[in-house]
């Protein structure tokens, strides 16, 4: 019997061990193998061992002709890219319209997206939708981009209201009237003028303040049912002093800054005595959930001003700031579940980005926070996370300053038109700026590149996009008679791809 003889036992035995030691050598192979790979290790056509990293291209329109240092992919776009590490031009084109072009590093086991790449039309055309005997007081949209309503120059309380998610019919229908009505303004005196304060995330209220011969009031605005707006000044009781923003993601429910005492406060329509929710406050910005990232005096060493976080009802020292300046950016969003803090001043040559600086302080409380991300731009005058959180933006003038918070790479460059210093970069998606300069609408990726001059615009005038950022929209004087104001539209695709 062979389980009783000793060769043989030993013959398995050797059998079991080199079975085994095939396996672990396979396992450990694998292992080796994988590990490469994920470095981004491989092998060519060649035979030769190379690292490549992947690249995600889209377009819009798609699809797009795909080139790499001047040599055409055989992929267009929307394409997962397998690429050799190192430096490339990437280069995206269609017909009848303007190539994208960027520079490419690719390392390896590296993943990088570019989701976000538009493709302008080579010719621009542009049409009236409607013509103005004087310039609109205001002209603002809605956050869904749907809503653009414009004021109407001859009758200062009505708006025109146009809806973008049809363009191709706004040439041949009417906008429709929306009017404030003059039953709830709490004097008889003529507007003088409006400015948007804040769109709800509702799209039907906007809060406006409305100026006349001696004074100020703000309005919620019902767009879909301008019969119950409501004026939040006489309401709430609010004085010359006060300012508001919407709270806690509610329609009827308001933070009030009082720069006369730098308090701030909430209060609702219901219930509209205030509520005391920070003193000693000289900037803030509120996150959706009620995340506070303020400036303050309050206990901060001489010349000092502190940047706290207030979540709940606990407060966090973040960093600090020269005091006494005119002004102060904070910024404050989450991203892919992180808690991002942002902020600089008016003399400052850097802006500080902190990850997490919250769960930091409360692990860590003897540690001094590092910044995840220290951006070099003098004086900025701007601060501002896009609407996805991903790109955190300064500005100053012509100057710009991003970093990109999924690639953790940092940008700064200054456009290639001058601009003046008091004009804001207006975000026209996520990963995209619009500026009036030179009586010119620009866009421009986050990092710098593709600047690209579109229709004639009003300078201290934005532009605005429909849903699908298929067209744009701006107010401009009439090239044949001065004296009217134009609504434009300009289509930004072919018309194959409208």
């Amino acid at each position: 019997m062979d389980f009783i003889d000793p060769v043989k036992q030993r013959k398995h035995k050797i059998r079991l061990f080199v079975g085994y030691g095939l396996i672990s050598c396979a396992i450990v192979l694998a292992t080796i193998v994988l590990l490469f790979a994920a470095y981004g290790y491989g092998v060519n056509g060649k035979g030769q061992i190379i690292q490549s990293g992947l690249v995600f291209v889209s377009s819009a329109p798609a699809p797009a002709s795909i080139y790499l240092n001047g040599q055409l992919n055989s992929a267009s776009t929307n394409a997962r890219l397998q690429i050799q590490a190192g430096q490339y031009t990437l280069k995206l084109t269609r017909a009848g319209y303007r190539p994208w072009v960027r520079s490419l590093g690719v390392e390896g086991g590296s993943v990088e997206h570019f989701d976000y790449p538009i493709l302008f039309p080579t010719k621009i055309v542009t049409t009236t939708l409607k013509q103005y005997a004087g310039q609109p007081g205001l002209t603002t949209e809605s956050l869904n981009q749907r809503w653009l309503i414009t004021q109407d120059a001859l009758n200062t309380d009505s708006f025109d209201e146009y809806d973008l998610s049809s363009p191709k019919q706004l040439t041949s229908t009417l906008p429709i009237t929306l009017t404030v009505p003059s039953s709830i303004f709490s004097s008889a005196q003529p507007t003088t003028s409006w400015s948007l304060v804040s769109w709800f995330s509702d799209n039907n209220h906007v809060i406006l303040e409305r100026s006349y011969a001696g004074g100020s009031e703000y309005i919620l605005f019902d767009r879909q049912t301008p019969a119950d707006s409501v004026n939040l000044t006489a309401t709430l009781k609010l004085d010359s002093t006060t300012t508001l923003s919407f709270y806690n993601n509610k329609y009827d429910q308001y933070y009030l800054y009082d720069s006369a005492d730098d308090s701030l406060s909430t209060a609702t329509l219901s219930a509209p005595q205030p509520v005391s929710v920070l003193k000693n406050v000289i900037a803030f910005d509120v996150y959706a959930n009620n995340s506070i990232v303020y400036v303050t005096a309050n206990a901060a060493p001489a010349g000092k001003v502190y940047v706290n976080v207030l979540q709940g009802t606990d407060t966090y020292h973040v960093g600090q700031l020269q005091s006494g300046l005119s002004q102060y950016l904070v910024a404050i969003t989450q991203y892919s579940g992180n808690w991002y803090v942002a902020f600089s001043s008016s003399n400052e040559t850097k802006v500080y980005l902190y990850e997490n600086p919250v769960a930091d302080l409360q692990n860590n409380p003897s540690e001094p926070l590092v910044p995840v991300a220290i951006m070099k731009i003098a004086q900025p005058s701007f601060l501002s996370f896009s609407g996805n959180s991903q790109i955190l933006a300064a500005q100053n003038g012509g100057a710009f300053a991003t970093y990109d918070i999924l690639n953790q790479n940092e940008y700064s460059y200054q456009i290639s038109s001058s601009a003046p210093s008091t004009l804001e970069a207006v975000w026209m998606d996520n990963y995209h700026f619009t500026l009036v300069s030179e009586n010119k609408l620009l866009v421009f990726d986050y990092d710098g590149t593709n600047l690209q001059t579109l229709q004639p615009a009003e300078v201290g005038l934005p532009a605005f996009f429909d849903p699908t950022h298929k067209w744009s929209y701006v107010i401009t004087p009439d090239i044949s008679n001065p004296a009217l104001i134009d609504l434009t539209s300009t289509a930004l695709r072919i018309p194959a791809d409208q």
